[in-house]
């Protein structure tokens, strides 16, 4: 029998194929990307030329809603023909001072008296509640309560395992408390301490450390460390972590509100409240909230110019820029705005240093001081991957920093 021959000749062929190459990688952004995002692409043109033809986005990237990741929400343009809020040009005059990145409902900060500025700038980054600024005037240092050394270290109590769990990887948590304000680290390991937990410089009186990638059924030697605002250190004594059964003395945590809830413009917003003291001729200073919030310190100058023009190019022309999230709200913080289920132990740890010994390949991005982001594992715009990792496999993105599981 006869074949019957195609009607589609090898010219009209070409061309049908051309035109559909054309629509659908001609390059034109998507409809919606009109507008705010156009200002990014000026400058930033090239990391979107690089991710948008793989396969797997990130699904602000593809939508060209570059300000749901990168901005600042606190300084967010209203109206880009406008200018910035208020709230902008202060924080563009910012000292910062210091950082706690570890949520807490209690933070402590010890600094010197800092010049001329006499203004402090606290900035609360909550997961619940948003985020707060607020300026407060400095109060004398001499009239301030004292607080200052006693040259004792502070004391440790209940000491113990609160809980042993397999999730990612199998963890512990190890809890103490202290009769005073002081820092936070353990050291551990089998048959000798020879691993140590990151140092958790919040300072406070209940204390939980988390410890992953720990091994079944074995019994670990540790210890627990504080350190208070002076130097003066406490050694628990050695004791024994089993990790032959799983357990869990936390208390559960409260659960998330919804996200409609959160959108209700009537919502609590976080307070916080302040205590200071004047310690050795420093200040010392507690901050208070009303949920766990990551704490940020400065000061601003009691009256200075504002800042935040850009010069674009030679020909002078001023450009007003967005003011964009540091590194680490940009990789931890912001992905929890919307994966939150991976918060709580559903996958590797983020914001914590590598074992002692591990090293990092240059390809897994970690923050300046070496921490570890969600960003180490998955690309921030686009791969080829699946969830977007940066490797082809789970286990090949194990491997290149767990080289012993190989």
């Amino acid at each position: 029998m006869r074949q019957k021959k195609s009607s589609l000749s090898p010219v009209r062929f070409v061309a049908a194929n051309f035109l559909l190459f054309c629509c659908l990688f001609s390059g034109f952004p998507p409809a919606s990307s009109a507008g705010p995002a156009e200002q990014c692409l000026d400058c930033h043109g090239i990391a979107w030329d690089e991710g948008r033809f793989k396969v797997y986005q990130h699904q602000p990237f593809l939508e060209q809603k570059c300000r749901t990741c990168h901005v600042d929400s606190l300084a967010a343009i209203e109206n880009p023909q406008q200018g910035t809020r208020q709230d902008d040009s202060d924080r563009s005059r910012v000292k910062w001072v210091e950082r706690n990145f570890s949520p807490s409902l209690n933070h402590w900060f010890r600094f010197p008296v800092p010049g001329d500025d006499r203004i402090l700038f606290l900035e609360a980054n909550g997961r619940r509640r948003g985020n707060l600024q607020e300026k407060i005037l400095l109060p004398p240092l001499e009239d301030l309560s004292r607080y200052d050394n006693d040259n004792q270290p502070p004391a440790i109590s209940a000491v113990g395992v609160l809980e042993v769990e397999k999730r990612l990887f199998l963890s512990a948590v190890i809890g103490w408390r202290s009769d005073e304000p002081a820092t936070s680290l353990v050291e551990y390991g089998i048959g000798k301490l020879n691993h140590s937990t990151p140092l958790n410089n919040i300072y406070t009186a209940d204390h939980q450390v988390a410890i992953a990638g720990l091994k079944s059924g074995q019994d670990y030697k540790y210890r627990v460390i504080s350190e208070d605002f002076f130097g003066n250190r406490s050694v628990s004594e050695e004791m024994v972590l089993s990790t032959g059964e799983k357990f869990s003395r936390l208390e559960e945590p409260e659960p998330e509100p919804e996200a409609e809830a959160e959108e209700d413009e009537g919502r609590e917003e976080i307070e916080i409240g302040t205590e200071f003291y004047q310690s050795d001729g420093r200040y010392l200073l507690r901050i208070t909230a009303t949920e766990p919030v990551e704490m940020a310190l400065g000061t601003l100058p009691a009256a200075s110019p504002g800042v935040g023009d850009v010069k674009a190019d030679a020909s002078q022309q001023n450009v007003r820029h967005l003011l964009v999230k540091d590194a680490f709200h940009l990789n931890i913080s912001t992905c929890y705005g919307c994966h939150r289920r991976y918060q709580e132990g559903m996958s590797h740890p983020v914001n914590v240093y590598p074992k002692r010994g591990m090293v990092i390949p240059a390809e897994y991005p970690t923050l300046p001081d070496g921490r570890m982001t969600c960003s180490s594992c998955h690309a921030r715009h686009s791969s080829n991957q699946k969830n977007r990792l940066i490797k082809p496999t789970n286990k090949e993105l194990c491997l290149g920093c767990h080289r012993e599981m190989g």
